[in-house]
């Protein structure tokens, strides 16, 4: 993508490039062939934690993000926000252990809000 955007001291050119974004995980997600590093570090496990807000942010809304994390540390009963807490636990399954799923959701929690 190129652009000639105006400036004070005549045109500038500006070239943009989209990738496409990095994942948490190796494989195809179409095919639901994936694997992923046990247990995720780094960049990875940020990039799964931007999924799960992403997840929660789709579900519920993006308002609720800190809400639904809250709930879902605490164990406690979702009301309105069942169905993302569901969403979240078949999400988070297959991915990490229990303590590792408490650990993640109070690191975004501390992180994020």
């Amino acid at each position: 993508h190129v652009e000639m955007l105006p400036s004070p001291r005549g045109e500038v050119v500006s070239f943009n490039f989209w990738y496409p974004p990095p994942t948490w995980f190796d494989g195809d997600l179409a095919k639901g062939q994936i694997t992923w590093d046990k247990p995720l570090f780094g960049v990875r496990r940020t990039l799964f934690q931007r999924c799960v807000e992403e997840l929660i942010a789709q579900v519920a809304q993006p308002s609720k993000v800190h809400e639904v994390l809250r709930l879902a540390i605490e164990g406690g009963k979702g009301g309105q926000w069942q169905q993302a807490l569901e969403q979240l636990e078949t999400f988070l399954g297959p991915v990490l252990r229990d303590n590792e799923r408490q650990r993640l959701l109070m690191d975004l929690v501390e992180g994020r809000f």
